[in-house]
Order: C-alpha cells, then sequence, then structure tokens
C-alpha cells in the first residue's frame, strides 16, 4: 500500500475534513477544517461548571479571530503572541484564558501534524516546536502533578495568564531537562492516563 494512502487516513482520522482542504492547497481552508477541530477540543470542557459562558456564546468570533490572527501572524506563529493578542482583542482574559489557550495549542498542534506530513510547504507555513506551547487538559496537568508535587487547577478552572504562564513555565522545566519541547511534552504525555 502507498505511504501517502496511509497518511491521508491518518491526518482524516485526527483532523477530519482535511484531506479535501489539502487537495484544494488553500490555507484559508485548512485553518477552517483545523479551528473547527480545535474547538471541538474545547468544547470538551463545556460541561464544566467553571466553562466560560462567553466563550460558549461566542465561539465563532473567536475561531474567526484566531483565523485572522494565524494568517496575519504566518511568518511568527508562536502560542504566546496568538493568545496574548486575542486576549487583547477580546479584553476577556479572566473569563476566556482556559478556553483561549486550548483553542490556539490545539490548533498550532494540528498545523505541526500536518507540517510533519509535509503539507505545510505548499500553504506557506512553518510551525517551530519551541514556540508552542502545550495545551492544557486534565491529563497533562494530572502528569505535571505527578512530575512537580505541585498541585494545579483543572484547565476549566484556569482564569489567568499569569497562571497559564506558570503552568507553561513549570512544563518547559521539564521538557527542557529532557532536551524537549512543550509541545512534544503533550505528544508523549497526552494519552498517559
Amino acid at each position: 500500500m502507498e505511504k501517502k494512502l496511509v497518511n491521508e487516513f491518518c491526518l482524516e482520522s485526527i483532523i477530519p475534513g482535511i484531506k479535501e482542504a489539502l487537495v484544494k492547497e488553500s490555507l484559508l481552508e485548512v485553518l477552517d477544517v483545523v479551528l473547527k477541530r480545535a474547538n471541538r477540543d474545547v468544547m470538551t470542557g463545556a460541561r464544566s461548571p467553571y466553562f466560560s459562558d462567553t466563550y460558549r456564546n461566542n465561539q465563532e468570533d473567536y475561531i474567526k479571530c484566531t483565523r485572522e490572527l494565524i494568517e496575519k501572524q504566518l511568518a511568527n506563529l508562536s502560542s504566546k503572541n496568538l493568545i496574548k493578542a486575542i486576549i487583547e482583542k477580546s479584553k476577556e482574559e479572566p473569563e476566556i484564558i482556559a478556553e483561549i489557550q486550548k483553542l490556539v495549542n490545539m490548533a498550532l498542534k494540528y498545523l505541526y501534524v500536518i507540517q510533519e506530513y509535509g503539507y505545510n510547504e505548499k500553504l506557506g507555513y512553518t510551525i517551530v516546536l519551541s514556540k508552542c506551547d502545550c495545551p492544557l487538559d486534565s491529563t497533562i496537568l494530572d502528569e505535571l502533578h505527578r512530575r512537580t508535587k505541585k498541585t494545579y487547577p483543572t484547565w476549566t478552572q484556569l482564569k489567568s495568564l499569569k497562571d497559564y504562564d506558570e503552568i507553561q513555565t513549570d512544563i518547559e522545566t521539564i521538557s527542557k531537562k529532557e532536551n524537549k519541547t512543550k509541545l512534544e511534552f503533550d505528544f508523549e504525555n497526552w494519552k498517559k492516563h
């Protein structure tokens, strides 16, 4: 069997709709599919009492804003730049940091996966691992707690950029000791528990 067919199957399984978008070689269509998938990941926390109604009621606006910012920052894509820009635009930091970090970090993770399959060159972007934060979820926070012995809020309880940055710093400290990046920490630990 052709490796290309296996690759396409794997990508389509992870990011439904991506095969068609990639055939069109349209970054905008790829971003739409990636952000739809990333938003689905965000909405896994929607049952939590801490999940933001602001995000829930305006998710299409946050997706659109994220897409526009990614387009503008293609040469310098970074979790921190995107998250801060969205928060500045929305003026809702305490309420939406949990959801925005998940949307941005999962979108960059999926774009990185697409890049690993070699499709990014036609689309005109490069994801630099060292500029990506680790998407936060209960599995990642449990693993981080196991390693640091610190107590962390659930990802839906994150209510400040300061708390988010402290968690990312802890992940970075562990990752650097292993000669890895924060996104690699995610890839290694997302399904551990």
